[in-house]
């Protein structure tokens, strides 16, 4: 298909509403209609690059509005299609926008303060309603919505693809696409929140898992490595560069009841982070001895395998894939899964424990630095999970990862259910880790298993 002219799509709304979810949605689907030149304008990777050293007065905020429309003329002069999502508060400075771009379509993105309230698992809003925040906008602040924006959806009562037909509707009748181009388009698997680098226990670098993402067609991506920011610290710069929307992520392991829990924390205020990055420094820390007592036992059972053959592997990070790699390396065993089956795991002739921090501290940990937790994997977990869920909700619990490779479509529905029976949020990610695990690929898991819905995002803060 051949564009006609550039154009500018403007969704404004306030914080949580779902600008950058219908975004990314509305960006696959221009270029599954072959759309191809497409700029997606996000209101947090533009305050960070280009907008960086403002505040949040009025003046400081009609001047972001300014430069993001100043991009937006010189994009859409040359034929690209621009989709901004942005808070954007004030009807002027929208306005502003409108007169000096040739085709300009404005979405309001409207939702319920009460939704809004309920969508923000960080508590922003409720602060700015006591009083603890300032300048927060549609509460301390106002948010002037359009008086004649060309779509209106609601993200409360909408689906997301019912939002993104009325969006099509409105650029099918302006001809800025062909009509009959993919109506029934919808988009691939392209939000995993579950993914490893090799900065843990993953086989891909983050520069190459983030071209993977590219391939695959995944546009939200967190990189969750164990007890580690080191692969997604070196991410943001290539996602930024290939159009993945990167979110912070990490997976710790636990102790509930004495069994090992992995947690997985997501969406910190970078603000807020200096404490809980020193604790994961201690962590490692942990990590490092049990691996000292795990070659000593192996050696107690007849594996001669040293620290430097698998720090070599683990690149500072090294867990036990790391060993598995090793021992299948020197033939002790034929595969990574048996590695872990006869010396690993749980039950492996070399197992030994290692210091985990109790869940409790774990979550309060993630909340002070502004994230939300969701416990990993469920299926995996030792005992009686829903009869454990009431005790974990009272440790400040987020979130279940309902969709995940190892679950069956009938686990997905019990986890599902038990998330709304208990007023929870859920997650879902395929756990990729590359050659570890050549059977889960990136977006869709096993056999195309996982599909996360876009709903999933709007539970939490992407704008």
């Amino acid at each position: 298909m051949t564009m006609r002219k550039g154009f500018v799509i403007w969704l404004t709304g306030m914080s949580g509403a779902g600008k950058s979810t219908t975004g990314q949605l509305l960006e696959q689907r221009l270029r599954a209609a072959g759309v191809t030149q497409v700029e997606v304008l996000d209101g947090d990777a533009v305050r960070t690059q280009l907008c960086k050293g403002l505040g949040y007065s009025k003046e400081d905020r009609d001047e972001n509005v300014r430069r993001i429309g100043f991009v937006c003329e010189l994009l859409a002069r040359n034929g690209v299609a621009v989709i901004v999502a942005a808070i954007s508060p004030y009807r002027a400075a929208r306005d502003a926008v409108r007169a000096r771009v040739e085709t300009f379509i404005e979405v309001h993105v409207d939702c319920s303060l009460a939704v809004l309230v309920e969508r923000d698992v960080k508590g922003l809003y409720k602060k700015a309603l006591s009083g603890e925040i300032a300048h927060f906008t549609g509460v301390s602040d106002p948010y002037e919505a359009p008086l004649a924006a060309e779509v209106v959806i609601d993200s409360a009562s909408e689906s997301p693809e019912e939002s993104l037909d009325k969006i099509w509707s409105a650029l099918t009748g302006r001809g800025l696409v062909l009509k009959g181009l993919a109506p029934n388009y919808r988009p691939a698997p392209l939000i995993d929140l579950h993914s490893h680098t090799n900065e843990s226990d993953g086989t891909f670098s983050p520069a190459e898992l983030i071209a993977e993402a590219q391939r695959v067609g995944v546009r939200t991506l967190a990189i969750t490595d164990h007890d580690t920011f080191a692969g997604y610290d070196q991410a943001v710069q290539f996602s930024m560069e290939a159009g993945v929307h990167l979110i912070c992520g990490i997976e710790l392991s636990t102790k509930w009841n004495g069994t090992s829990v992995h947690l997985l924390g997501y969406f910190f205020d970078q603000t807020k982070m200096t404490g809980f990055r020193k604790w994961i420094l201690e962590l490692q820390t942990s990590r490092k001895d049990r691996n000292r007592r795990l070659i000593e036992r192996l050696r107690e059972v007849g594996v001669n395998i040293t620290m430097e053959e698998v720090d070599a592997r683990g690149r500072g990070m090294t867990g036990r894939p790391h060993f598995a790699r090793v021992l299948m390396d020197k033939g002790y065993v034929s595969s990574i899964q048996q590695a872990f089956d006869v010396y690993l795991a749980d039950s492996g002739k070399a197992y030994v424990d290692r210091m985990e921090p109790p869940f409790a501290e774990a979550v309060r940990m993630i909340r002070d630095a502004g994230g939300i937790t969701s416990i990993a994997h469920p299926v995996r977990w030792n005992g009686d999970f829903a009869g454990a869920l009431p005790a974990l909700c009272k440790t400040g619990l987020h979130a279940i990862e309902a969709y995940h490779s190892d679950h069956s479509s009938e686990q997905r529905e019990h986890f599902l259910f038990l998330a709304k029976q208990h007023g929870l949020r859920v997650t879902g990610g395929s756990d990729f880790h590359g050659a570890v695990k050549p059977g889960i690929q990136l977006g869709t898991g096993r056999e195309e298993n996982v599909c996360v819905p876009a709903e999933v995002l709007l539970a939490f803060p992407q704008g």
